[in-house]
C-alpha cells in the first residue's frame, strides 16, 4: 500500500491513481461521489462519477478516454427515469444552506444487460454554462434481477449557484448517436437560495419545489426541500388545486382537487384531469411548531408553484417545466369577486378591430410629428449650429449636479488623510457634489446613509485594511453581528436594499488605491464596479459622469487642462497624501491569508487563490467584476467544503471512497486551476 494513505484501501488507490492519469490532459475535470441504490445490498453495484466542463463534453473528446462507450453501432434504451431532488444543506456549522440537486437515474427495463453506464449533461440556462457527468458501472453486468430490485445511481451535484433554472439531459451508455430520436430524458429545476440562512421565526420559513409533469401518463411528481432540524417540522401537507378564475391575481379562486399529508419530500399526483394547476406545500402543525418572531404560536406558510398546464388531447404539450418560487399568504379565504363568463365570438372580435384602429392612429400620429421635427430642424438650421457652444456648457453643467456619496472606515491616519484629500479634490476640483460623513453637518448616521442611498447618483466605498476586517468580521457571524461604524451600516443597507432595488447594486462603485491593491475584495462585492487609484482616475470619473474614455474630454468634469492632477492645489495635495501612503505600504491581507492557509494545507508551499477553491468551483465560477480591473480573485476566507463532512449518510453511505475522492481532488486541483474561470 503506499505510503501516506492509511485509511485507504488498495483497490481504492488504485482507481484513484488511475482517474488521476485520465484527468491530467483535460483541465476541466473533477470526481463526484457516486452510489448505487436498490433494496437487496447483496446486489449493490459499484460506480464512478466524473465531471468534464467545455470542450471536454464533446463526444469525439470523451470517445478517447472512454473508447468503446462512445461511436458504437448498438446501444441500449434511454433511461427508465431521471429524478432532480433539489436540496439545501448547510455548509459546516455557519448556519448558511447552500443549494443543488440530488441527480438519481434508473437504468431502462428493457436491455438492461447492455447498460455500462450514463452520459448526463447538464446546463444552467441563465448563464448557458454547460457541463457533463459520465457514470460508469465498474466490473458488473446488469440483468433482471437489478431491475426487479429497482436498481438506480446516485450522485450529488452541490453547491450550484442559488435561483437559477437548470436542465439535465440523460442518455445511457453506449451512448446513441446524435441523429436518433427519442434515445434521452430531460428534467428541469430550479435551485433554491444561495447563502440562505434560518429564518428568525419558523412560521417564516418556504421551501423549494421542482416538480415534473407527464403528460402522457397523467401524472405530475413533485419534489420540495425538506426543512432544518432546528424548525422540528416533521410532515407537510401537499396539495393539487384546479385554478377556477382569477389567475395570476390576488382573487384567484382554485379549488383543491387532492390533499394529502406526507413526511417525505416526494409524492405524485395521479390522474389529473386537463387543466390549469398549482401545486402547494406547508408544514403540518399540530402542536404550535409554527412560531412568530415573539414565539406566539402562528400559521406555517404555504409555498405554491408557477401555473402547471395539462393540456387536452391534441394541445401542444408545454415542454419547459420550470418552477419559480412565489410566497402565499396563510391560506386566506378567497373570495370570487366575478363569476368566469364565457365570451361570446362578438366579445372577441370587438376588442380586436378597436386595437387595429388605435394602432393606425398612432402610426399616422407619429408619422406627422416626424414631418413637423424634420421642418423646425431645417428651418432652424443655422441657429442650431451657432448654439452648439451653449449646449456643450449645458452639458458641463448638468454634470456638475452629480451627486456621489464616499464611504471609507476609519484606518489609520494616512489612509484617513488620504481620503480627505481625495474628497476634496472631487468636491473642488472636479464637478462633484461629495457626501462625506465625517464633513457632514447632522450627526445622525441614519439619517446621512440613508440620504447616500436614496439621493446620490453614485456611492463609492473606498477599501481598506481595516473596512476589509470589519466586513470580514460581519461575514463571520452570518451577518448577525451589530454594525456601529459608519461605513458597515452604509455597505449593509446597500446590499440589503439592492435585493430589490438593482439600481442601487449599479449605482455602487468601490476603489481601491494603489497602497492597498493586494487587499483580497470582499466576496459579496465581487460583482460591483471596482477602480483602483490613481490608476483608473481617469476611468473612475467616467464612470461616476456616465461618460465613455473614448469620446468625452477630461476637461468636462475637471476644472484643469488634460488629465494632469498636479494642477490645481486639491490635486497636488491628494498625490502628496497618495505618495506618503505608498511610502507607509503596512502588511496587506493576503498575507495573512497565506499564513492561515499554510495551517490547513502544511505540505503545500505556496497556493493560489484559484487552486484552493477546486472543490467549490460549481458555485463561484460565475462571479467575475463588471469593471475596467481584471476580475477579482476568488473569497480567500471561504473555506471549501470538505467531502467526508458535507455529504450525509442519508445522500451517499460510502465514507472510504469519499476520503479517496477528496485526496484524488487535492492533488488533481493543480492540474484544473488554469482553466477554472469560464
Amino acid at each position: 500500500m503506499p505510503l501516506g494513505i492509511p485509511s485507504c484501501n488498495e483497490d481504492m488507490w488504485y482507481v484513484s491513481v488511475f482517474f488521476l492519469l485520465l484527468c491530467i490532459p483535460y483541465t476541466s475535470c473533477f470526481q463526484l461521489a457516486c452510489e448505487s441504490q436498490l433494496d437487496s445490498s447483496a446486489l449493490k453495484v459499484k460506480c464512478t462519477a466524473t465531471k468534464y466542463e467545455k470542450e471536454n463534453c464533446r463526444d469525439n473528446v470523451l470517445s478517447t478516454i472512454y473508447g468503446d462507450l462512445y461511436g458504437q453501432k448498438y446501444w441500449a434504451a434511454k433511461p427508465h427515469d431521471l429524478q432532480l431532488i433539489p436540496i439545501q444543506e448547510e455548509y459546516l456549522n455557519t448556519t448558511l444552506f447552500y443549494p443543488g440537486f440530488l441527480v438519481v437515474v434508473q437504468p431502462p427495463r428493457t436491455g438492461i444487460q447492455n447498460v455500462r453506464g450514463f452520459h448526463l449533461f447538464y446546463e444552467d440556462l441563465d448563464t448557458n454554462l454547460r457541463k457533463c457527468i459520465i457514470i460508469v458501472i465498474d466490473n458488473a453486468t446488469l440483468d433482471h434481477t437489478h431491475r426487479d430490485y429497482g436498481l438506480k445511481f446516485k450522485i450529488k451535484l452541490w453547491p450550484l449557484n442559488g435561483d437559477k433554472d437548470f436542465l439535465i439531459t440523460s442518455w445511457t451508455l453506449p451512448k446513441p448517436p446524435e441523429s436518433e430520436l427519442d434515445t434521452n430524458l430531460i428534467r428541469n429545476g430550479r435551485t433554491g437560495k444561495w447563502k440562505w440562512g434560518l429564518t428568525n421565526a419558523s412560521s417564516d420559513w418556504i421551501t423549494t419545489i421542482s416538480y415534473f409533469n407527464n403528460i402522457d401518463d397523467m401524472y405530475i411528481r413533485i419534489w420540495f426541500v425538506a426543512a432544518p432540524v432546528e424548525y422540528k417540522f416533521s410532515q407537510y401537507i401537499v396539495s393539487l388545486e384546479q385554478i377556477k378564475s382569477g389567475e395570476e391575481t390576488d382573487f384567484e379562486d382554485r379549488n383543491v382537487t387532492e390533499e394529502t399529508r406526507v413526511s417525505k419530500v416526494d409524492y405524485t399526483f395521479l390522474n389529473v384531469k386537463p387543466g390549469r394547476y398549482r401545486i402547494l406545500v406547508q408544514p403540518f402543525d399540530d402542536n404550535c411548531t409554527c412560531k412568530s418572531k415573539r414565539n406566539y404560536c402562528g400559521q406555517c406558510i404555504r409555498t405554491r408553484t408557477s401555473v402547471i398546464i395539462v393540456p387536452t388531447t391534441g394541445d401542444m404539450p408545454l415542454t419547459r417545466r420550470t418552477d419559480r418560487l412565489q410566497r402565499t399568504s396563510p391560506d386566506p379565504i378567497r373570495a370570487v369577486l366575478s363569476p368566469d363568463i364565457s365570451k361570446t365570438p362578438n366579445q372577441h372580435i370587438l376588442p380586436s378591430v378597436l386595437g387595429f384602429i388605435t394602432f393606425l392612429l398612432a402610426i399616422i400620429v407619429i408619422v406627422g410629428c416626424y414631418k413637423l421635427y424634420k421642418e423646425h430642424r431645417n428651418s432652424n438650421n443655422d441657429v442650431n449650429i451657432n448654439n452648439t457652444d451653449v449646449k456643450g456648457k449645458d452639458k458641463a453643467l448638468n454634470k456638475r449636479s452629480r451627486i456621489v456619496a464616499v464611504v471609507a472606515a476609519d484606518d489609520d491616519d494616512r489612509h484617513n488623510t488620504l481620503v480627505k484629500s481625495l474628497v476634496m479634490f472631487l468636491q473642488e476640483s472636479c464637478k462633484l457634489n461629495v457626501f462625506f460623513f465625517p464633513w457632514s453637518q447632522t450627526k445622525n448616521k441614519n439619517l446621512w446613509i440613508d440620504n447616500a442611498v436614496n439621493k446620490s447618483d453614485h456611492i463609492v466605498f473606498i477599501l481598506s485594511k481595516c473596512s476589509v476586517n470589519q466586513y470580514s468580521q460581519w461575514v463571520e457571524s452570518a451577518y448577525r453581528q451589530h454594525c456601529d461604524s459608519v461605513f458597515m451600516k452604509c455597505i449593509e443597507t446597500v446590499l440589503n436594499s439592492s435585493i430589490g432595488n438593482s439600481d442601487i447594486s449599479k449605482r455602487t462603485v468601490l476603489v481601491q488605491f494603489g497602497h492597498s491593491k493586494n487587499m483580497q475584495v470582499p466576496f459579496d462585492l465581487c460583482n460591483k464596479h471596482q477602480y483602483l487609484l490613481v490608476k483608473q482616475f481617469y476611468e473612475f470619473l467616467c464612470h461616476i459622469n456616465d461618460c465613455h474614455p473614448w469620446e468625452d474630454d477630461f476637461n468636462q468634469f475637471c476644472d484643469q487642462p488634460g488629465i494632469n492632477i498636479l494642477t490645481s492645489k486639491e490635486g497636488r495635495n491628494f498625490m502628496k497624501a497618495f505618495n506618503e501612503a505608498m511610502d507607509y505600504n503596512p502588511d496587506s491581507a493576503l498575507t495573512t491569508k497565506q499564513s492561515w492557509l499554510k495551517t490547513i494545507y502544511p505540505e503545500i508551499e505556496c497556493i493560489d487563490a484559484r487552486h484552493f477553491l477546486t472543490g467549490f468551483n460549481e458555485a463561484t465560477e460565475s462571479t467575475v467584476s463588471d469593471s475596467g480591473l481584471a476580475p477579482s480573485e476568488p473569497y480567500i476566507d471561504f473555506i471549501p467544503p470538505n467531502i467526508q463532512d458535507d455529504i450525509r449518510s442519508s445522500d451517499i453511505d460510502s465514507i472510504d471512497q469519499e476520503k479517496a475522492i477528496e485526496r484524488f481532488n487535492q492533488k488533481n486541483s493543480a492540474y484544473c486551476a488554469n482553466d477554472f474561470f469560464e
